[in-house]
Formats: C-alpha cells, sequence, structure tokens
C-alpha cells in the first residue's frame, strides 16, 4: 500500500501546488450555494453553524478572516449535538472538497495525480479527521496503529475517485 501524509496548509514560497492543498486549512476560494468560501474549513464550520439553526454563528464564520477564527467560531454553535453531527459532517466535507478541488485546477490536478495512494493526514491531535499519528512516527505505514478515523483522508479519496468519474465522463462526450 502507498501512502500519501499530509499535514499543514502554508502555501509553498514558489508558488507550486504540494500536498497542502490537501489541508481544510488550505487558503482558497470556492463557490457553493451562491457563497464565496476562503477555505473548506470556513465551509465545514458554516454547514455545521446552518445546520444546527444558529444562523448568528453562520454569519460571523463567513465574515472570519482565518481558518483558525472559523474553527473557533464552531465550537460555539447553539444547539450542537454531537450525535447529529457525526451523521451529516462526512458528507458535508465530502461536498466542500468536492467544489473546492472542481473550481480550483491546480489542485483537482494534484489531487488527480495522488493516483490510487491511501491519502492520511498525519495530524498527532486528530483523531477524527486524522490519524492520530505525525509524519515519520514509528509504525505510521500500518493503518492497524493508526489511532485517528482518517474522514477528511476518506473523503478526499472519494473526492477523487469522483473527479475522475467527472474527466471521463466529459471525454466520453458528456
Amino acid at each position: 500500500m502507498d501512502f500519501l501524509f499530509f499535514y499543514g496548509h502554508q502555501l509553498p514560497s514558489d508558488g507550486s501546488t504540494t500536498e497542502s492543498c490537501l489541508s481544510q486549512w488550505y487558503p482558497c476560494i470556492f463557490e457553493a450555494e451562491g457563497i464565496l468560501y476562503q477555505s473548506m474549513e470556513q465551509y465545514m464550520m458554516a454547514q455545521k453553524a446552518a445546520y444546527f439553526g444558529d444562523y448568528r454563528t453562520h454569519a460571523r464564520i463567513l465574515g472570519a478572516c482565518t481558518p483558525g477564527d472559523c474553527k473557533a467560531l464552531g465550537r460555539m454553535v447553539s444547539g450542537f449535538q454531537e450525535e447529529s453531527w457525526r451523521q451529516v459532517r462526512e458528507q458535508i466535507v465530502l461536498c466542500g472538497n468536492f467544489q473546492k478541488f472542481l473550481q480550483n485546477p491546480p489542485l483537482k490536478s494534484f489531487l488527480l495525480q495522488t493516483g490510487d495512494r491511501v491519502l492520511a493526514e498525519a495530524s498527532l491531535y486528530d483523531r477524527i479527521w486524522g490519524i492520530g499519528m505525525s509524519k515519520g512516527q514509528p509504525g505510521i505505514q500500518d493503518p492497524g496503529n493508526w489511532r485517528g478515523l482518517n474522514l477528511l483522508g476518506f473523503a478526499l479519496m472519494q473526492v477523487r475517485t469522483m473527479l475522475r468519474s467527472l474527466a471521463n465522463q466529459e471525454g466520453a462526450g458528456w
């Protein structure tokens, strides 16, 4: 099994597209349902607020300047229920990432060029979206050692499959 472990969201100084584009915090503009987002973190937290009917926090998230601010506001969503969120969070991240990569050709190209590698967010402290391990940590190559769910990695692999399918349809004259 071949892996691509990613962590961090910094733009390379040379302007190239690297695995940092896989991060929810990576700065990029995309539109969904008539709203422009500056990052996937902003999208996810805005959707979280909307899902729970907290439109005041939703508006604050849309006005936030950084992914960190969005995350902090997302933790303040009123009416939040963990069990309910678990039922929709993966679909929200899948939909947002599909728009992010579809609308940003260099990011789309990078994701497609990952081939069939297993994408894994090597975040030591994130056991939901990441693998709960950091790059270079012993045993990271064995998914049985992962301490996290890697939901972001799985969502990105689904987006990659969807983009390939779309490219095949377009190539077939759809």
